[in-house]
């Protein structure tokens, strides 16, 4: 969606299986997964909460899929 994310770190996942990815990110050259969802399991390398309104909205989602 091209939202801008809030990183602290430089570590990322690679996953096993490219099915879970749910986003992507790119920092220099190098473009990886920053969120996956395995069943019932999500996952972000970014924090949502100090994202912005696009963070709150990812919660928000998350929050309506759990009801």
């Amino acid at each position: 969606s091209g939202a801008h994310m809030y990183f602290v770190h430089s570590y990322r996942v690679v996953p096993e299986d490219p099915e879970v990815v749910l986003s992507t990110s790119v920092y220099g050259k190098l473009r990886f997964c920053s969120s996956l969802q395995s069943a019932n399991v999500f996952g972000a390398q970014y924090h949502p909460e100090r994202s912005g309104l696009d963070g709150l909205h990812i919660y928000k989602q998350i929050r309506l899929l759990s009801e």
